[in-house]
């Protein structure tokens, strides 16, 4: 079983009437399907799959998602995230990241046929860069 330790801070003196000054550690045990961190270049306009299974994850059916959209990727254009339940084939939107976004996300993806995570690159003309790591909690 691995270990995966995020630190989530968010800080602003001017967004809110007070200062705000939040960090909030977590450490998550990790003992299902994982990968190293991946890199990949999407084509203009194309979908591409970051992870796929035909399973169960492990006992708790979380995927801790990482996702980083390249600072280089053209301005004004997205990456969106979609996950696909493979039972009844449904698919539903649930992130869009602009040029430079991070995403850390704990997503539920219990179903006993498993599901498929893809990310689809909004500009028409040049391709887009994600980098991504995928670890399912057991």
């Amino acid at each position: 079983m691995s270990t995966l330790k995020t630190t989530v801070k968010l800080e602003s003196t001017t967004l809110f009437p007070t200062p705000i000054n939040v960090t909030k550690i977590s450490t998550e045990q990790i003992g299902g399907e994982y990968g190293a961190f991946q890199s990949n270049v999407i084509p203009a306009a194309e979908i591409e799959t970051l992870f796929t299974n035909n399973s169960l994850l492990g006992n708790s059916g979380i995927l801790y998602l990482y996702a980083e959209s390249a600072s280089a990727n053209s301005a004004g254009y997205s990456i969106d995230l979609y996950i696909t339940n493979n039972t009844t084939n449904d698919s539903a939107y649930f992130a869009r990241l602009i040029p430079g976004d991070v995403l850390y996300l704990p997503v539920y993806a219990a179903d006993s046929a498993g599901i498929k995570i893809e990310a689809r690159n909004n500009d028409p003309i040049r391709s887009a860069t994600i980098t991504y790591f995928v670890g399912a909690r057991d």
